[in-house]
């Protein structure tokens, strides 16, 4: 296809179309994928390098280099003039990547000078529990932040992210800055934020298929409609998306699958079952996954934004690498762009990639492709809905090094049983899926987000952007602040992906997430995440057992009970 490939849609959001691929405005100078990914690998050499260089100096096993998962006991930091010159020295011979290279000098110094001024315990009853939390099988941090977000045994303790941990202070209302002004600064407290934005206006479904497909371009221009109104795209970096290439798709899928893709778009093949082809799908697909493989590798490599929203479709986390009754897109899925990323950053040479995906439908394609990688995470929150894949057990393969990688919590089908609440989803995150992260220790993070699980979608769960909010400040909270890219995946209606988008790219872009209203996890909720936990305790001891987390149930079910004023009795009428 010559030309703009995105042209032949302008039939439907011409007006879009020319707004939204203006010039992009942010700073990178790197448009091809594969010149980033040459960069990250000779950054990620350079470091290993100086390992070794290190290691032979000080004669420490020959030269060799120190794996990332094991524990190394940090150097006393030196003095402030020091670090100040060598920083000054790497940035004047190396000026192309001056930022990186600054960045890489302190970042260990600070994380020596952090680890050599250990923040206070919490005081009073939560410190207790957070030590009783650890004597029963919990790691001293998952124990401390479980005792917070438990809010002391029940008794009513905000768990907003400004209660979860009593020795921070609570935060205070600050009137929003001008959006010019973070801009220039890279987006204010959150850093440089990258905005991605691929909408797909031409590959719409034929007017025979409207009716029944959801997934149409409407609802990704809406919701960028409402974040530019907002202001937030104007404080993001616009990076261009682009086609990615046969290289990066072969990573993830067969080659068959690319021809049987680019076959079908062509001959415009009607709806069969959840997947529509129009004349271009293969267009918007790969432009999708471009889009996401550029903001994971700008993510790490030096003196890229490490934080990034890509506005993208088509959806990704159906596609699988062995397809599914002979064809391989499924569920408005062609190419897994999450799962491409997370490939190409691991072929750039990082060392351990953690993909967690809250779209309401299990991705059981980015599962099946990294289901017996050890270096891969993958992390599930989704209903029981299609595929009809994700159960708890499954958990990776046995007796192998993966074990406990592919991480699933399915809540209970909501269109036979209560939904899923954000109690449900909060609690997952707090006795299970950081816990799990935190002692994975990821280089890298992605989401696969997908809002349909969100108030106003069609399937039953009412999910807040709040949620989706903390749920995004739990990230950038991890230990290493590892670099994190947010890709849409499902979410079919337009206003509701808008605020979750808005709710999201603030955290990203370093504004505080507004409290989560406490609500207790669901009867049913509780069952499914502890068989998520039962399935995950072996794997991941002593940072997830089934005990700290009936524990944390029970104290949620406690501030659930002392919330709710008792019913007045009434007399009955004689």
């Amino acid at each position: 296809k010559k030309g703009n490939p995105m042209q032949k849609g302008k039939s439907m959001h011409a007006h879009v179309h020319e707004r939204h691929t203006a010039a992009p405005t942010g700073s990178c100078s790197l448009t091809s994928g594969a010149s980033l990914e040459q960069e990250v690998r000779a950054a990620v050499g350079s470091r290993e390098q100086a390992a070794v260089g290190s290691g032979a100096a000080d004669g420490g096993g020959g030269g060799e280099v120190v794996q990332p998962a094991q524990p190394v006991q940090p150097l006393p930091p030196p003095q402030p003039s020091t670090v100040l010159a060598a920083t000054a020295t790497a940035a004047a011979t190396a000026a192309p990547f001056a930022e990186g290279l600054a960045s890489t000098a302190i970042a260990p110094v600070a994380a020596a000078a952090a680890a050599a001024t250990p923040p206070p315990p919490p005081p009073g009853p939560a410190a207790a529990l957070a030590e009783q939390y650890a004597a029963e099988g919990q790691s001293a941090a998952d124990g401390a932040a479980m005792a917070a977000a438990s809010g002391e045994g029940g008794r009513g303790r905000d768990v907003s992210p400004a209660g979860r941990a009593e020795s921070l202070p609570p935060p205070t209302a600050t009137p929003a800055p001008d959006d010019r002004a973070l801009a220039e600064q890279g987006g204010g407290g959150g850093g440089r934020v990258a905005f991605y934005y691929a909408a797909g206006v031409g590959h719409s479904p034929a007017p025979r298929d409207r009716r029944r497909m959801i997934e149409v371009a409407e609802r990704v221009t809406e919701a960028y409609d409402a974040l530019s109104a907002a202001g937030l795209v104007q404080r993001c970096e616009r990076q261009e998306a682009r086609l990615a290439s046969d290289e990066e798709l072969r990573r993830v899928h067969r080659q068959e699958h690319l021809e049987q893709v680019r076959r079908r778009s062509e001959e415009q093949r009607p709806a069969n079952g959840s997947v529509y082809y129009s004349s271009e799908a293969d267009t918007a697909a790969r432009l999708a996954c471009g889009a996401v493989v550029d903001a994971a590798l700008a993510a790490v490599a030096p003196g890229g934004p490490r934080r990034a929203l890509a506005l993208v479709r088509p959806p990704g986390h159906h596609a699988s690498r062995d397809g599914f009754e002979g064809g391989f897109a499924e569920g408005g899925c062609f190419y897994n762009s999450v799962a491409a990323a997370a490939a190409a950053a691991r072929a750039a040479g990082v060392e351990r990639v953690a993909i967690l995906d809250w779209d309401v439908h299990h991705g059981n394609g980015t599962q099946e492709i990294f289901y017996e990688d050890s270096r891969v995470l993958y992390a599930s929150l989704h209903a029981d809905l299609y595929p009809g894949t994700g159960a708890a057990a499954e958990a990776g393969p046995a007796d192998a090094a993966a074990t406990g990688r592919n991480v699933n919590v399915m809540w209970p089908d909501p269109t036979r049983y209560p939904a899923a609440s954000d109690g449900d989803y909060r609690a997952a995150l707090d006795v299970l899926l950081l816990p799990i992260m935190r002692a994975f220790d990821p280089a890298l993070v992605l989401v696969s987000a997908g809002f349909d699980a969100a108030a106003g979608e069609s399937f039953k769960l009412a999910l807040s952007p709040a949620l989706f909010a903390h749920m995004t400040q739990e990230l950038t909270r991890l230990p290493a602040a590892p670099p994190l890219v947010v890709a849409l995946e499902g979410g079919y209606h337009g206003p509701s992906v808008g605020a979750c988008c808005a709710a999201v790219l603030r955290v990203l872009l370093g504004e505080e997430a507004a409290p989560l209203p406490h609500s207790p996890p669901t009867s049913r909720g509780e069952k499914a995440l502890l068989a998520a936990v039962r399935a995950q305790a072996a794997a991941w001891a002593p940072h997830v057992s089934e005990a700290a987390a009936r524990r944390y149930l029970e104290a949620e079910r406690g501030r659930g009970a002392s919330a709710v004023a008792p019913p007045l009795k009434r007399r009955r009428c004689r």
